[in-house]
């Protein structure tokens, strides 16, 4: 935890230096006081990009500079939530509330048939596998939303969003292989995939509140969730 960087409301960015978080000037003007809301760098920290509301920053050369083609994919009223890219930063995708960008290495571009695939419902996270070949979106707005990536095009999981019994999803994760993981939302929502199916777990217990964020360990053994109220549920073993 030597290296760092934070964005959120209005545009702001932090970057942290190992000491103490301090405001990157440079970064926050580069927003345009729009919203921040997602996030990825590589591991080295050399490459990064942060989407937002209507605006997209490519991290580089020690400094966020606007990306005007992405930002343009976005679109000044529709706000990316969901970001992800491979481990070399070639290729990607990005998400949110009636818009889907994937990225090519060389720009961002409108995927028309994930956005239909969507329904132009809200996608508030996503998770592709390490080559990028196999993946699942979660999100909603009145119902719960899934969709399954197969390496050429997202479809909705019909019976998977069924089962959300007609609660958004706000947080996912699944192993490296993609054979295991968890998916939480609203109302305290949990479902629980095996590698073949998604099924409601009617054990994880929050008292009904919604879970917003997810970890667990790489062998999914254990694990915490957090969410409004301050409730916070721990997984182990199951």
């Amino acid at each position: 935890g030597n290296r760092g960087w934070a964005v959120g409301q209005s545009g702001v960015v932090l970057r942290y230096d190992g000491g103490r978080w301090k405001r990157d000037d440079a970064g926050s003007a580069a927003s345009g006081g729009k919203t921040l809301a997602a996030l990825w760098l590589d591991a080295a920290g050399n490459r990064g990009w942060a989407a937002g509301t209507g605006v997209a920053l490519r991290y580089g050369g020690g400094r966020w500079e606007k990306d005007e083609v992405a930002s343009k994919a976005c679109g000044s009223d529709h706000t990316l939530t969901a970001l992800w890219l491979d481990a070399a930063g070639n290729r990607g995708w990005a998400a949110g509330a009636g818009v889907v960008l994937r990225y090519d290495g060389g720009r961002w571009e409108k995927d028309e048939a994930a956005l239909a695939a969507s329904g132009g419902v809200a996608i508030r996270t996503l998770w592709l596998d390490a080559e990028g070949k196999r993946g699942w979106a979660v999100g909603g707005a009145m119902d719960g939303l899934v969709l399954r990536y197969d390496g050429g095009q997202w479809k909705q999981d019909e019976k998977a969003s069924e089962a959300s019994a007609s609660r958004p999803l706000t947080a996912l994760w699944l192993d490296a292989a993609g054979k295991r993981g968890w998916a939480m939302g609203q109302s305290g929502v949990v479902l629980h995939y095996d590698g073949g199916r998604w099924k409601r777990d009617e054990a994880a217990a929050s008292g009904g509140k919604t879970l917003t964020a997810l970890w667990l360990d790489a062998a999914g053994k254990r694990g915490w969730a957090v969410g409004e109220s301050g409730v916070v549920v721990r997984h182990g073993g199951g």
